[in-house]
């Protein structure tokens, strides 16, 4: 054979450049190369055999991939070689993961990580903590999930491997979006698509912005969907990428579906199922047929979308697709409803009913093994904990050895300290007389102290109470107006001067520190008292209060009165008007990441952002005690009002 008359280093270099060939040529040369592992070749080139065509074969013929990781994990022994064992481990995990092996995956991809973890290769850490977020989430361990995740990428900025590390936050994104976190999907996608820019990745950009297109179409922000898929289209004609115009084609029909451009979107689709036919991705061209059938119903042209929803049938008939069945059956219906050929349209709807029964005999078979899978991994997980005490339990008996020890160096010690002990009473005789002299400068000191104090409280009172004579002032004023504008100026400031003096109340009064303030009870006494300034029907708008009991510096307590004083007079003026029923939610909670998180809701009717005037008092007013916190902040208007700010500048109070 041809590979016989290689020296061994050109060999190895002939294998590492098979990463470079295309497919076609490059699966033809994998099925020559495996021939190799049958010959009397050294370990390190069998090694690196295994590792492309396993690797290749994980996916598309994992029964063979298998097999050959069985050999590898044999060799691995036989050589006492850990890194290839951890290798070989490694693939049974990818593999059972791809088979829909969840917990024998999650048994191998374990060994690989705390295997790794012991020799601190981080490297190996890294690969496998990302299959490990992976076996995870599919296994519906979400928290763990996302715990690997994190690791995964930090793991992978140790090593500095940029794209791993972009790689990973977008599957962490999708994470999130698949718990409709969109917010926080965005700003991780955000944060691999900046890797991707600075890299100049073209697959990775390519797939972001698909990611991102997907997303904002879920939130029905179709311009800015579209902007993303057009980027996508970009960046797959620069790369002559057909497989990712597909996808570009198929995603912008179905928007133009939604956005209601049925023209467009028939165009489109008629695009992808175009370059899938040619491609001969039957199972991606499948839901595009399905999806450019139900798009002509609503062009009123049946005969066409009768035409392509058949195809589709017929190829998910052919590779056992039964969402599309189902879709397909039920498309059929519709269209022979419409042509009131009833008769079709009822054996189409019996064969929907059909596939759809099997589906849910099918789920319910899939639920009950990961039920299965979960509690196999629960009682894994109480193994290990079992082995843990008993390691415990171990370190306990060497550490009672160690304290006889200690014992009797105690007793040798407690000779020493009695020699020590006369020379200490002599000296505590001295030192007494020194303390009798201290004690009466601390009484000295203590006595200017309460006095100091008490004049604080003072202070304090009196401000407080020329605040409330502003307030009063500002109430009779507002009073003799008649201008309905300048009235409730006058009683919002009137507000805003209520929730400064409240600080000061809160301050002299018996008990209260005057380093700070306890922010449950003055939020608990500011809204209360919005409450009533507002006549709020307490039947009509309820309070939801979930405040930490934080005692906060002064400086911190004002800027957060002030803003929650805003955001809730704009909830009882705004959001339930001619009596609409609603609930406003107020929250103030200190995060592990010791930042304070500061949210005011409700469910009224909502406002859009860019109808705030410019010059909005409160509007900036709110937004000055952000900066002044150091807060990020975000408002939302839809679905009611919810602004949020994460603080990270604050003082607790001494």
């Amino acid at each position: 054979m041809w590979y016989k008359i290689l020296s061994e280093k050109s060999l190895i270099c002939l294998l590492v450049l098979t990463g470079s060939m295309n497919s076609f040529a490059q699966n033809a040369y994998l099925d020559s190369i495996a021939q190799i592992l049958t010959t009397d070749v050294s370990d390190s080139i069998k090694m690196t055999i295994y590792r492309q065509v396993i690797w290749a074969n994980s996916r598309v013929n994992s029964a063979y991939a298998l097999e050959l990781t069985e050999d590898l994990m044999e060799m691995a022994e036989d050589a006492k070689v850990e890194r290839w064992n951890r290798q070989a481990h490694y693939y049974y995990g990818v593999i059972y993961k791809n088979q829909g092996e969840f917990m024998k995956s999650h048994e191998h991809m374990d060994t690989v990580y705390h295997r790794s973890e012991a020799l601190k290769d981080t490297t190996f850490m890294a690969f496998s903590a990302y299959q490990l977020a992976s076996i995870l989430n599919q296994m519906d361990l979400y928290e763990e999930s996302l715990e690997f995740h994190n690791k995964a990428i930090q793991f992978y900025q140790n090593i500095d491997n940029e794209l791993s590390v972009a790689m990973t936050l977008n599957s962490k994104a999708g994470l999130y979006r698949k718990f409709k976190l969109y917010d926080k999907s965005i700003e991780i996608y955000q944060d691999a698509l900046e890797i991707y820019e600075r890299t100049r990745d073209s697959t990775g950009l390519s797939e972001i912005y698909n990611n991102l297109g997907n997303l904002y179409s879920e939130l029905d922000s179709f311009e800015l969907a579209l902007d993303y898929y057009n980027k996508q289209e970009n960046i797959n004609l620069a790369q002559n990428d057909q497989y990712g115009m597909g996808f570009v084609y198929e995603n912008r029909g179905r928007l133009f579906d939604r956005m209601g451009r049925i023209s467009e979107a028939i165009t489109s689709l008629k695009e992808s199922v175009a370059i899938r036919r040619k491609s001969g991705h039957q199972a991606l061209l499948t839901p595009t047929l399905l999806q450019l059938g139900s798009t002509l119903v609503k062009a009123d042209r049946t005969d066409a979308a009768e035409e392509y929803v058949t195809e589709g049938l017929r190829l998910a008939e052919q590779l056992a697709l039964p969402h599309q069945l189902q879709q397909g059956y039920q498309m059929l219906a519709t269209i022979y409803a419409q042509r009131q050929d009833f008769a079709r349209a009822y054996n189409a709807h019996l064969k929907y009913a059909t596939v759809k029964d099997s589906m849910l005999n099918e789920t319910i078979a899939t639920q009950a093994l990961k039920i299965d899978a979960l509690t196999e991994y629960e009682r894994i997980q109480r193994e290990k904990e079992f082995e843990l005490l008993s390691a415990q339990s171990e370190i306990k008996d060497l550490r009672i050895q160690s304290s006889r020890r200690i014992i009797w160096l105690v007793v040798l010690g407690l000779f020493i300290l009695t020699f020590i002990a006369f020379w200490l009473y002599q000296s505590r005789q001295k030192i007494k007389k020194l303390y009798q002299e201290l004690n009466i400068q601390k009484e000295l000191i203590s006595q200017s102290l309460r006095e100091k104090e008490f004049l604080l409280k003072e202070i304090h009172h009196r401000v407080k109470n020329n605040l409330q004579v502003i307030s009063s002032l500002l109430r009779l004023q507002s009073r003799s107006l008649q201008d309905d504008k300048a009235q409730r100026a006058l009683d919002e400031g009137r507000s805003r001067v209520r929730s400064m003096a409240l600080i000061h109340q809160n301050l002299y009064q018996e008990g209260q520190s005057l380093a700070g303030i306890r922010i449950k009870k003055y939020l608990d006494q500011l809204v209360s008292e919005l409450l009533s300034t507002y006549k709020v029907d307490p039947d009509l708008v309820q309070l939801q209060f979930q405040v930490d009991d934080l005692t906060l510096d002064v400086d911190t307590a004002v800027p957060i009165g002030l803003i929650i004083n805003e955001l809730v007079s704009n909830s009882l003026k705004y959001a339930f008007p001619k009596g609409q029923k609603g609930l406003i939610h107020v929250r103030l909670e200190e995060t592990a990441q010791k930042e304070l998180l500061l949210k005011v809701a409700d469910n009224g009717i909502g406002y859009q952002l860019e109808a705030i005037p410019p010059n909005s008092f409160g509007h900036r007013l709110v937004r000055a005690f952000s900066d002044r916190l150091k807060a990020r902040y975000s408002f939302d208007g839809n679905d009611g009002a919810c602004s949020e700010f994460v603080i990270r500048s604050y003082k607790l109070a001494a």
